[in-house]
């Protein structure tokens, strides 16, 4: 009797890494192809998340840009205060700016894992 169970529950954890492999699957693709859409409304709550995590940073835009065969969000952020760099010291200075970028997928990331999870949880069903 005891080999029933673990039968079962290797057989429910198969089915589980079946279904989560095949949405997450998908709902890359779907990232892939509509993540640009997804992301465009979010570039201004990462702009507010930037400034108060380093306030030495002031972001001036953000935006998706192209580039070859990648989408990139990609920021503009002038120093307001002194930055150490290495062994270089940066004043702030309003003709300095950095450019960082991050791929599109970078910001989809956690919503794909979270959504494959949900999606592949196996649902109760009624024994009969």
């Amino acid at each position: 009797m005891d080999k029933q169970p673990k039968n079962r529950m290797s057989r429910q954890l198969r089915n589980f890494a079946i279904r989560l492999v095949f949405i997450t699957a998908i709902l890359l693709t779907l990232g892939r192809v509509y993540g640009t859409a997804l992301v465009t409304p979010m570039l201004p709550v990462f702009a507010w998340e930037i400034e108060p995590v380093d306030d030495r940073l002031r972001v001036g835009r953000t935006h998706i840009a192209d580039r070859k065969v990648e989408t990139f969000i990609e920021l503009k952020v002038t120093p307001m205060r002194m930055l150490i760099l290495g062994n270089r010291m940066l004043l702030p200075d309003a003709k300095l700016f950095f450019e960082p970028r991050t791929l599109v997928g970078s910001a989809l990331q956690s919503i794909v894992l979270l959504l494959s999870i949900i999606l592949a949880r196996p649902t109760a069903r009624p024994r009969v």
